[in-house]
């Protein structure tokens, strides 16, 4: 008879796998290259949002202007500086009462700006009418963050027309 040889499975001397010391190698690495890139994100993220406020200011004004040339009626694009908000208001008339004549505006359209984005309004009024036949008030303002990076929105009182352009960094 034949006798079977059992055969031993052999040992791999090498062992597969990581161990933990160089698991936590890696870890340490994603840590500090994370904490060296989030920074540059930030700013990254505080000028898109800055592109989008200065986007918005723009549809906002063309907006207000093709509102009022269509509907025939008033309407302004309003800075609230204090809540920090920007928004449309068409005209719905006069209101007399103890103090007088007073205009009466409805909020047709509203969007917030954030914290740390500034808006500097080169004359001192808080609001921008265009009127029915297309032309506007004379407006031109600087949108900026801190990091310095900001444009500047005019509005031109002959035709309505509202254009941005990213001011060179200083």
């Amino acid at each position: 008879m034949i006798s079977q040889i059992k055969m031993r499975p052999s040992r791999k001397s090498k062992r597969r796998g990581f161990t933990l010391l160089e698991l936590i190698f890696v870890a340490v690495i994603l840590i500090i290259i994370t904490a060296l890139t989030v920074p540059q994100f930030r700013g990254t993220f505080d000028y898109l949002q800055l592109q989008n406020l200065v986007s918005d200011v723009v549809s906002f004004a063309r907006y207000a202007q093709a509102k009022a040339i269509t509907g025939a009626e008033i309407n302004r694009l309003v800075f609230d500086m204090e809540k920090k908000s920007l928004g449309i208001d068409t005209y719905a008339g006069v209101e007399t009462g103890d103090e007088g004549a007073k205009e009466i505006w409805e909020r047709i359209k509203y969007r917030a700006i954030p914290d740390f984005i500034s808006i500097e309004l080169q004359d001192s009024r808080n609001a921008v009418k265009f009127y029915p036949d297309g032309t506007a008030d004379k407006v031109t303002m600087k949108v900026n963050i801190s990091s310095g990076k900001s444009f500047t929105i005019s509005i031109d009182p002959l035709t309505g027309y509202a254009k941005a352009e990213e001011s060179p960094q200083q």
